[in-house]
């Protein structure tokens, strides 16, 4: 025994050199890695993904030590690390249901939104060739339908389709120092830049569906609102974590909740966060996947929010528009008078605004171009939309 312990005791102080070793070469390449939004698994495989984790949440034990719990909100997205789609209810995130298999693509699912207008049907696009899926959220079938180009030098991060309006936004970027906001559409495969947002690093795009949009981005870790007429994105706040890699923001408009799926550098986690809008702070929820937020990326998220958009008839206002389609003149009747009437094309552009007060009025529509516009009427009952034509 005496001629086998120095042994025993050399072999285990060479082990734990070998670890500690190991584990500052991990820190090293932790320590240089880029900003993006693609899948952790392009540069960590899943021993030492948990190394990482291990060590890095024995570092930041207090980093979530505010923790508010969710409200059962059913959220669904691709879960990167397994390979699933899934749904998880924001009370018991730990738990995920998987649904199927995702895509099957080698490029990375980076954005996803379930249709508003068919709760049943969303649409996926890819990380860097944007390869558009139909997918079916009960059955987990995609189906390719296309592919549609990011802006040049920029990946798809983010898909969010205008509740209100049907417009379908994407917001892409280089990670470096630009992102753009474009319209996306499903049917003809083309995205139209409609500007420059001036965040570095953009990841997510949701919104309240009253009009106001949010990203945040994980360059400088901050939330943004941003203006879809322009593009441009104003800075709210903070959001208090280290976010870096492929994640979601997405509204629930039953509790009017802003949930993120992140994935937490600082402690190599995935989490569930709410985000208060107003002042850019996110709240940890609860770890994603199991009880140490391991096994559960979910680059998009997205919940199954009902249309708000009328053709005919919106309810807020009470509004009658005709003819539809239309030539010359819109004539509206409404419950309740109208303050304001806006005009946008489908690219989510202003092209008209007509103050008002009055249940009944005329709007001048000589001037626009043939196509597919968006009204908002606004009163003292709040903002209603509709979609007519000009022929």
């Amino acid at each position: 025994m005496k001629k086998i312990t120095p042994l025993i005791i050399a072999l285990l102080s060479i082990t734990g050199y070998s670890q500690n070793a190991n584990l500052d070469k991990l820190l090293t390449r932790y320590e240089s890695l880029p900003i993006n939004g693609g899948s952790i698994y392009s540069y960590f495989n899943a021993q030492e993904i948990e190394t990482l984790r291990l060590h890095l949440q024995s570092q930041n034990t207090t980093q979530n030590a505010t923790q508010q719990e969710g409200d059962g909100t059913i959220i669904y997205g691709a879960n990167t690390d397994l390979g699933n789609l899934v749904n998880f209810s924001s009370g018991t995130p730990t738990d995920l249901n998987v649904l199927g298999t995702n895509s099957g693509s080698a490029d990375f699912e980076a954005a996803g939104e379930i249709d508003p207008e068919d709760l049943d049907i969303a649409y996926v696009l890819t990380l860097e060739n944007g390869e558009l899926y139909e997918l079916d959220v009960n059955t987990a079938t995609y189906s390719l339908i296309g592919n549609i180009a990011p802006p040049s030098g920029e990946n798809w991060n983010g898909i969010e389709i205008d509740p209100s309006t049907g417009i379908a936004y994407g917001i892409s970027s280089n990670f470096v120092n630009t992102s753009t906001l474009s319209v996306i559409d499903f049917e003809n495969l083309t995205a139209t830049p409609v500007g420059i947002t001036g965040m570095p690093g953009a990841i997510s795009i949701t919104t309240d569906g009253e009009g106001n949009f949010f990203s945040h981005d994980i360059v400088m870790d901050y939330l943004y609102s941003v203006d879809v007429t322009t593009g441009i994105a104003s800075l709210i706040d903070p959001l208090g974590f280290d976010a870096n890699f492929g994640q979601g923001l997405e509204y629930d408009a039953a509790s009017g909740i802003f949930y993120m799926t992140a994935f937490n550098l600082g402690t190599f986690t995935s989490e569930l966060r709410t985000v208060n809008v107003n002042t850019g702070a996110t709240t940890f929820v609860s770890f994603l996947g199991d009880q140490n937020g391991a096994n559960a990326q979910i680059p998009w998220a997205s919940i199954a929010n009902p249309s708000t958009l009328s053709v005919d008839t919106v309810d807020a206002v009470g509004l009658n528009i005709f003819p539809n389609p239309a030539q010359d003149l819109l004539v509206i009747d409404a419950k309740t008078t109208i303050n304001s009437i806006n005009i946008y094309n489908t690219l989510g552009q202003k092209i008209l605004e007509q103050k008002a007060d009055a249940q009944n009025l005329t709007v001048d529509i000589r001037t626009l171009s043939k196509g597919t516009y968006i009204l908002q009427a606004g009163s003292l009952n709040g903002t209603s939309s509709f979609t007519f034509i000009k022929e």
